[in-house]
Order: C-alpha cells, then structure tokens, then sequence
C-alpha cells in the first residue's frame, strides 16, 4: 500500500533537508521542515547548497536546537534516514547524532547506530556503502535497544544489545567523529518505521543518485 505524505510524517519530529528551495535555510542555519523548531546552527566550514549541507571531515558540524528534541531522552522508540553523499568513510563518523543514539558509519563502510554507556557498544549493518555516490540509509530502534538498518530501501542487517544509554547531545555531521561528504533530507521519528515507508522514502528521493 502507497503511503501519503501525512503517513510520512507522523512521528517526524526533526527534518533538515532540500535546502536549496531557497526557504529553508539561511548561510548558518538549517531549518526544521517537521514544523518543531529544531533548527540547527552550522559551525566551521559547514555550508548549504541546492545539493543539501556539507561538511568537509575537519569539524565541520550542525548542533541542532534540542529544546524539543530533548523530550526524547528518557526511553523511547526511534528511527532515522538522510541521504549521503560520503566523500571518504572515517571510524565512527556521524551522520544524525542524538547523544546515544542516532546514524553513524564506520571505517569500513557500514552503517550503525551509536549506542553505548561505559563500554562504548556500536552497532553495524553487515552490509556496505559505497562512497562518491549518494546513498539513502536509515536506522531504527526499539526502547528494548532492538536496532534495525537500511542502505538505499532494503533492510540489510539487524542487531540489539543491553545497553540503556539515551540520547544528551544533539548534532548532524558531528559527534564521535567528523563526517565528510554531504547530507541531506536528515530525519527523526519517535516511532519506528516500517519497512514499507523506508523504502517509499528511498522512492520519492532516488533521483540523487541517477
């Protein structure tokens, strides 16, 4: 069944992206599109352009105005995506960094979600990007720290662990370390998104990489 776009919306609770309409950034802010008011702030070198927010590896990042997000904190079902253009993969680089929570991508070029407390957990898919071309991921997890993670509309890997880290920070491009590429249509759910709305997602944006 053909989800509308109120279906994808509900439980948006952040969304940065097509920045060059021309009404939804400014030269040091990203706009919320999800109507919530989590704007973000860029820093260093960060920039948007019709293409979305780059971020050039050397502490480029968007600390996003966590006022509402932070409602979130304590416990709860979580899903995220963005489109990504990878310039080159790093350890532990972020992509949507809610504290514990968030995307991130690994050295190797997997997609994870960071979840740690003391013992730093990190969890990856077992499948790989590739870089120099966009690619749409997404991720998901359960109160119960169930994790699920997506490249391009497909579920490539599942995971979970006993970690109960929640999120404190709240950043796009920045966190464990330094992303470098370009990120677009980045997105929070407080609920978890089935397979189905993952992969419309991945539908209406796949023109960024034809």
């Amino acid at each position: 069944m053909l989800m509308t776009k109120s279906d994808i919306r509900r439980g948006l609770i952040g969304h940065w992206g097509y920045a060059g309409n021309g009404s939804v950034s400014t030269s040091d802010s990203w706009y919320d599109r999800s109507g919530n008011g989590n704007t973000t702030t860029l820093y260093n070198d960060t920039y948007i352009d019709s293409e979305g927010a780059h971020f050039d590896g050397t502490g480029d990042y968007a600390s996003i105005d966590s006022t509402n997000l932070s409602n979130y904190s304590t416990g709860s079902n979580l899903s995220f995506s963005a489109w990504v253009y990878f310039e080159t993969a790093s350890t532990y680089a972020s992509i949507i960094h809610i504290g514990k929570s968030g995307l991130m991508s690994s050295k190797n070029q997997r997609i994870g979600i960071p979840n740690h407390n003391s013992n730093n957990i990190y969890t990856y898919s077992g499948q790989s990007f590739s870089t120099g071309s966009w690619t749409h991921i997404a991720g998901t997890r359960t109160i119960e720290n169930s994790f699920q993670y997506f490249l391009n509309g497909e579920n490539v890997g599942t995971s979970s662990t006993s970690d109960t880290g929640y999120p404190t920070t709240y950043l796009i491009g920045g966190g464990y370390s330094a992303f470098n590429g370009i990120i677009d249509d980045a997105r929070i759910y407080n609920r978890i998104l089935p397979a189905a709305e993952i992969k419309q997602m991945y539908n209406q944006g796949k023109w960024r990489a034809q």
